[in-house]
């Protein structure tokens, strides 16, 4: 039988017990997971939690009209089922959301099993060994590139401030990404501001000290995370993401950090990532309509 499973709003969470079941779950802890994260960067977000705390979720949710719908947040890629949580306790949890809130779109690790909703692919890279040892294994296209950028003069920078990191990836990709609110990025920096030791900014300037590429990266439960990440016109020329990329692999090699790429499902990304060989980890996006009534009235 499952187990018994209740909802809290995110203010009635026991934040002690929360803490203790992501430590307890290390390897599959992520910070879509950390309650002051999804505080700032969600509209809402409730948790189903069972009575010992051994097994959690987290739900972002809007309201539309007075009625609650999931929705996948900017920056938030996927909560977890945490816990040991078996194939019924999953399908419980399910029932449970889908009581809770009746449309919407729900992304998901640790439901793989009950075979619903579509596959996402996210790639992540163990960076327990030596950056020798990681470097072999790179395709031969990766180190092609990387030997490219190392003839063009870049240099790796550690001292650069969120706003650059900000204003280079709004300024290249809002076009893009007309769906994320400006809103979203001064939630990103006010996180980023008020828990300094959970990111920390990377990039490449060119001979003359140009900014060419860069990379936002959020620190927690020994993952990096890549969250923003750019490279301008120039820097592809040069090849500066391969040698950022290249840096800061080689930086925080020899530890007990896996780095997040975040994954993706654009070609040439996902080439670009595959080629460091990463592991491949799996996530659910779950849509469904539970309305009695079209969803185009809510419009």
């Amino acid at each position: 039988m499952p187990g018994y499973f209740i909802i809290l709003q995110s203010g009635e969470i026991d934040a002690i017990q929360w803490e203790q079941t992501l430590k307890k779950n290390s390897t599959a802890a992520s910070i879509y997971m950390h309650p002051p994260y999804l505080d700032m960067l969600t509209d809402n977000w409730f948790a189903v939690v069972n009575q010992d705390y051994s097994i959690i979720t987290a739900i972002p949710f809007k309201k539309k009209w007075g009625i609650p719908y999931a929705y996948t947040a900017p920056f938030v890629q996927a909560t977890s089922i945490i816990g040991n949580a078996s194939m019924d306790d999953q399908k419980a949890i399910i029932q449970i959301i889908q009581k809770k809130l009746l449309y919407g779109t729900v992304a998901l690790h640790n439901i793989s099993p009950l075979n619903m909703g579509e596959s996402k692919t996210n790639f992540v890279l163990p960076l327990s060994s030596s950056y020798e040892t990681l470097y072999t294994k790179y395709t031969t296209d990766l180190k092609h590139n990387i030997n490219k950028a190392s003839k063009n003069e870049l240099a790796y920078h550690h001292i650069n401030t969120i706003n650059d990191a900000l204003n280079l990836y709004i300024s290249l990709n809002s076009a893009k990404t007309p769906h994320v609110q400006k809103g979203i990025y001064s939630r990103l920096k006010k996180y980023c501001e008020q828990n300094q030791p959970d990111y920390c900014i990377r990039s490449v300037k060119d001979s003359k000290g140009n900014l060419v590429a860069i990379a936002l990266l959020l620190q927690k439960y020994n993952r990096i995370y890549n969250v923003l990440n750019s490279v301008t016109k120039e820097g592809r020329k040069l090849h500066a993401n391969h040698w950022l990329f290249h840096k800061i692999i080689e930086e925080f090699s020899n530890s007990t950090m896996i780095f997040d790429f975040e994954g993706s499902s654009i070609p040439g990304i996902r080439h670009f990532y595959k080629g460091f060989d990463p592991m491949e980890e799996q996530y659910t996006i779950l849509k469904f309509n539970l309305l009695p009534f079209p969803l185009s009235l809510l419009a």
